[in-house]
């Protein structure tokens, strides 16, 4: 189940149970649509959740 670096982010900001809406600057189509795709997907399993969290920790180190 591959998904683009913008759905990434956007799943992991949607997990936030604080946050309802993101809102994102768009200036293609394919964009908005790509990030349209989000609202299909399942949540983020714990796991993966876990390992965006350490990413986030890190500020984006490499090797997390």
């Amino acid at each position: 189940n591959d998904i683009t670096l913008s759905q990434a982010a956007y799943r992991f900001i949607l997990s936030n149970p604080a946050v309802t809406t993101a809102i994102g600057g768009f200036s293609a189509i394919e964009q908005l649509e790509d990030i349209a795709k989000v609202a299909d997907m399942t949540p983020l399993s714990a796991h993966d959740l876990a390992r965006l969290n350490r990413l986030w920790d890190s500020n984006f180190a490499a090797d997390v």
